[in-house]
């Protein structure tokens, strides 16, 4: 199972590619996601704000080098 620092760490993706993996792991398809880390370092992400939000949830806490990445998102509009 990929996992963001899988994707960060893999030197095969220059960062476009990487960021578009990192969309599609956590399940973001346009902007307007909305992102926390947990106190226990798991990662939350909101597609969007309404009712039926797709949502991702971490299984394991993530990485200071992924939190930075996700927040660097371009679709990634609250934190």
């Amino acid at each position: 199972m990929s996992t963001i620092d899988t994707i960060l760490f893999n030197s095969f993706f220059d960062r476009d590619e990487a960021d578009a993996l990192i969309y599609e792991l956590i399940n973001i398809d346009q902007p307007g996601a909305c992102a926390i880390r947990e106190p226990d370092g798991r990662l939350m992400v909101w597609a969007s704000a309404g009712e039926d939000a797709s949502r991702y949830h971490s299984s394991e806490p993530i990485s200071d080098a992924a939190w930075r990445r996700v927040r660097s998102l371009a679709w990634i509009e609250s934190i």
